[in-house]
């Protein structure tokens, strides 16, 4: 019996400059992607998308943040994250969960029509749902995390028609969003603030610079607001100073490079900013728990 299993794959993240995601989900002709996050997963670092995502847990639990906000996730729970907004998740080592990651053209991709005007449009620019954390406590929670399980199990099967069967599922998941947008009070998150922009011109900043000498007042200059201002609002919204999050980063890249080329280690070191062998090596071990050598070696 066919099915799609061999197609779900882990999620990684490669994003452009600014932080936007450069992963294509799905195909052209059906843009929705589906993952899962094994044990072991790494973290999937800030970056925004114009998709939705809806997300559940099988076992394990993760630490979320969606723009200001943070929370944790656990087994039997999940997460929403609107379209076009900064996120980040942070698993333990025994984090297990599937995502479904979909653009608003599935349900419909024409703006003037009803649907996209009564349902998406309201959904997508409301300013104080950057996501939820859903919970099996509260009714609406349920059904979106149903509705998840419901499009990912329909994705596995590969049934016939399985395409109108999970986009059946996310229409109704969207429905159900709208629904808390338009007509109830209910606010997990607060409007955002202009730290969110700032946070994206210095992410922004940081990445297309890995390899150059960054001091806190490069940064704040790029947001055009003071060090201290700069400090307040990275440390909000990413849960760390600016070159704590730029040591991050640094590490991310060395890994991946370590993994997929044949460069020295030094001269990796050098293309990740790190001038310091010694630095660099010390800083990998207590990131990675392995000097650079020993990770090359265990992911070759």
């Amino acid at each position: 019996m066919k099915n799609n299993i061999s197609k779900i794959t882990d999620c990684r993240c490669t994003t452009d400059a600014s932080g936007l995601e450069l992963v294509k989900h799905g195909t052209r002709s059906f843009p929705i992607g589906f993952y899962s996050k094994t044990l072991h997963s790494t973290e999937v670092p800030w970056h925004w998308h114009d998709h939705l995502e809806l997300e559940y847990v099988e076992d394990g639990e993760a630490r979320i943040t969606i723009e200001s906000e943070t929370f944790t996730v656990r087994k039997g729970e999940g997460f929403f994250v609107n379209s076009a907004r900064l996120h980040a998740v942070f698993p333990n080592e025994d984090y297990v969960s599937h995502t479904v990651v979909f653009h608003p053209s599935v349900i419909s991709s024409n703006p003037e029509s009803d649907i996209y005007r009564k349902y998406l449009e309201p959904l997508i620019n409301s300013d104080s749902f950057a996501g939820i954390h859903l919970t099996e406590k509260i009714p609406f929670h349920k059904q979106l995390l149903g509705y998840t399980r419901e499009a990912f199990e329909s994705y596995i099967k590969d049934d016939f028609g399985f395409e109108l069967d999970v986009t059946n599922s996310l229409s109704k998941a969207v429905k159900c969003l709208a629904y808390q947008v338009i007509n109830t009070s209910e606010k997990n998150y607060s409007v955002p603030d202009k730290s969110i922009l700032r946070v994206k011109k210095m992410l922004a900043y940081l990445t297309q610079n890995l390899s150059d000498k960054i001091e806190i007042e490069n940064i704040a200059k790029v947001a055009r607001i003071s060090t201290t201002e700069c400090l307040r609002c990275f440390n909000k919204t990413v849960g760390m100073p600016p070159i704590q999050y730029l040591k991050r980063l640094r590490i991310q890249k060395a890994a991946l490079l370590l993994g997929s080329s044949d460069d020295k280690v030094i001269d990796i070191a050098l293309s990740c900013g790190f001038t310091d062998m010694s630095y660099f090596s010390r800083a990998f071990k207590e990131s990675r728990g392995m000097t650079p050598k020993e990770y090359r070696k265990s992911v070759r």
